[in-house]
């Protein structure tokens, strides 16, 4: 048995091994075969495709890669007896390619004429599945409607293609009719049963139509069913948005097909309170009619005449005032509709306001009155108008509102306030003046204003900041020079020690470091830090502003307080040009930073070795270690710079020095595993 066993083993295992080769050899004819169907489907020669067919072609055949078939090519070329002959030989209609196209997804696509719409139908006829999803997951009908292809549409429908099927997004066929302003469309899909159901956002198409103006669209889906209260995600019913719309056609047309007029969205806003804020009075007058609650406040605590003064509203102000509604009702937050309308700069509706006895003196949540409201939105008229009311620009309230205009940058509204009464030298309790917060946000007109009405310019912070160097600090050129214009010293300093030439300097700015040289600005004064110009400029590392200072006479070897120098800042920002300008201007090659770093160190732990060699090539001294202990062979060791550690040996560099951890270049090499390094660093054996 065991022999015979062995023999049947043998046997189906030589068996199996000459199949895959009998397989290869027909998969490589068929291919060939399939390939030949391919380019006839291509060219749409229904002649060569019959024959293809004939010779044992599969009707499936696809393209290797994208896994295209022959249908496919076919009805994408607009082939339409080329793809009737495949598809009759039985060919899969709702294979999909590797981008997720059907035969019929690529047949839709272009069924824009009369041919390419007799392929769809011709897709139809041999089963092609009308609810399938395109290659972006759209039903077919969906994609129909979104390209305004009327009669695909109607033909889909007519095949059961679904009447609401919606998209990935949750948009249903009607919502994308109606997006299009597609009348007829939305006709359409109504008399073939679609419903108006809510997107993802909630939102129905019938509140989209609200939201375009299309009046006949709204009655048109009214007549189909929608549900005119349904709401959206935010709440919304389509009456709101109508009345926040101002549109009383479609007001009227809602109210009259069923909607009711007192439900509130999330934030508690009714469609009378949206009506008011969109400043319709013929909505508001139609909510009434129908029994809307003009009393109504939203979560917030908003009245109505709230709403039309914040938005600026002055005929709808003027009505509810007519009802006798409280002025100077409170929301949540403790604004009153005077405080609201001053915020948006609304003088027409704080002078009706005003004139109906609103109190222009009260303060809200925040201790702020009206004319500060104003003025922090630089409402000049606003501003005015309260003034003519009885508000004072000389009392806390005036004082409060200038600093807001002038933190506005509104000149206008500063010079009303100023005419006023109020001190063109007025500070806040930081000690900040109006003309300080001009310069330092760059308001040059009002800068120049305030100067001309007797503004100081060299008025001080309690940080010590002054006009100038704040303009300076913030880069704002046009008013440093009004301010020097003024009488503003060059070389003022800020509370830092800091002059506008360091500012400038430090930003690069060539041609303002030019002008303010020209302006006779000291080259060697330092800030606290001991900062020079030039120390600010090297660390930018900026070639040209260097030179602007050292041919100015700037001290190429000052050091500031933390020990750096010009050079060094240079070196560890590998400005290489600059580094090059100050040894060529005096500057020492050894000098060493607040970490004991020279720029041979920065030089070394880089991987270029160029300007390592225009270094070394000075004669430095290879062997200065920083405050740790290394020196540049060790940092070229560390980061695996073999190259530049073999030029430092060659200069004479140590390799045998430890820094102060008892580590050498050797070692530091290895721990970063840097093997080739190590072995050109090793330091060699005493014999």
């Amino acid at each position: 048995m065991k022999p015979l066993f062995t023999l049947l083993l043998s046997a189906l295992l030589a068996l199996a091994l000459q199949q895959p080769q009998q397989q290869q050899d027909v998969t490589a004819e068929q291919a060939a075969k399939d390939s030949g169907l391919l380019e006839a489907a291509k060219r749409g020669d229904d002649y060569a495709v019959k024959a293809a067919l004939e010779q044992g072609a599969r009707p499936d055949a696809a393209d290797r890669e994208t896994a295209r078939t022959a249908l496919m090519f076919a009805v994408e070329g607009g082939h339409r007896d080329a793809a009737a002959t495949i598809a009759k030989a039985g060919a899969r209609v709702d294979a999909r390619d590797n981008a997720g196209h059907t035969a019929l997804s690529l047949a839709a696509a272009r069924a824009h004429n009369s041919l390419n719409l007799d392929i769809v139908r011709l897709l139809i006829d041999a089963g092609a599945n009308v609810n399938a999803r395109d290659e972006q997951g759209r039903p077919l009908l969906l994609a129909a409607v979104e390209r305004g292809y009327e009669d695909l549409a109607r033909l889909l429908l007519d095949s059961g293609a679904a009447a609401n099927a919606q998209g990935p997004d949750g948009r249903g066929v009607l919502h994308v009719a109606v997006g299009r302003d597609d009348e007829r469309m939305v006709a359409l899909l109504l008399r073939a049963g679609a419903a108006d159901r809510p997107a993802d956002d909630g939102r129905t198409a019938l509140m989209l139509a609200v939201e375009r103006g299309r009046t006949n669209m709204l009655r048109a889906l009214v007549a189909g069913g929608s549900r005119v209260d349904a709401r959206d995600n935010d709440g919304r019913t389509a009456l709101m948005l109508a009345a926040e719309r101002g549109d009383e056609e479609m007001t009227r047309e809602l109210i009259a097909a069923g909607a009711a007029v007192n439900p509130s969205d999330k934030s508690g806003a009714t469609a009378y309170l949206l009506a008011a804020r969109g400043g319709s009075l013929g909505v508001m007058r139609a909510l009434t009619e129908a029994g809307a609650r003009g009393d109504v406040k939203d979560a917030r605590g908003r009245t109505a005449l709230m709403y039309a003064s914040a938005g600026g509203h002055a005929a709808v102000v003027t009505a509810l005032l007519g009802y006798n509604v409280k002025v100077d009702e409170r929301d949540n937050e403790g604004h009153t509709a005077l405080m609201l309308a001053a915020s948006n700069d609304s003088s027409e509706v704080v002078r009706i306001l005003v004139e109906a006895g609103a109190d222009i003196f009260a303060r809200d949540g925040q201790g702020l009155a009206a004319i500060v409201r104003a003025a922090r939105v630089g409402g000049a008229r606003t501003v005015e108008t309260l003034l003519r009311a009885g508000a004072k620009a000389t009392d806390e309230d005036g004082r409060e509102a200038v600093l807001a205009a002038a933190r506005k940058g509104s000149a206008p509204t500063v010079k009303v306030l100023v005419e006023a009464g109020a001190d063109a030298n007025q500070k806040d309790a930081e000690g900040t003046s109006l003309l300080m917060l001009a310069a330092r946000d760059g308001h040059a007109a009002l800068a120049r204003y305030l100067l001309s009405v007797g503004a100081e310019p060299r008025a001080r912070s309690r940080a010590g900041d002054t006009p100038l160097t704040l303009a300076g600090t913030h880069d704002h050129q046009e008013v440093v020079k009004l301010m020097l214009e003024a009488g503003a010293p060059v070389d003022e300093r800020d509370g830092r020690g800091s002059t506008v030439l360091m500012a400038a300097a430090e930003r690069a700015d060539s041609q303002f470091v030019k002008f303010l040289l020209a302006q006779r600005a000291r080259v060697d004064l330092a800030d606290d830090a001991g900062e020079t110009p030039l120390l600010r400029a090297a660390r930018r590392g900026t070639r040209e502003t260097i030179a602007l200072l050292l041919s100015s006479g700037s001290d190429v070897k000052a050091r500031s307080k933390a020990g750096d120098t010009a050079l060094t800042l240079a070196a560890e920002r590998n400005a290489q040009d600059s580094v090059r300008l100050l040894l060529s201007s005096g500057a020492g090659l050894d000098e060493q930073n607040r970490d004991g770093r020279t720029a041979l160190m920065f030089a070394a732990e880089r991987p270029e070795r160029e300007f390592l060699k225009f270094l070394l090539a000075s004669r430095p001294r290879v062997d200065v270690a920083d405050n740790e202990g290394r020196t540049a062979l060790m940092f070229a060791a560390a980061r695996g710079h073999k190259e530049n550690a073999k030029l430092l040996l060659a200069a004479g560099a140590d390799a045998s020095l430890a820094d102060k951890q008892g580590l050498t270049a050797y070692t530091l090499a290895q721990q970063n595993r840097h093997d080739d390094t190590a072995r050109a660093v090793r330091p060699k054996q005493k014999k």
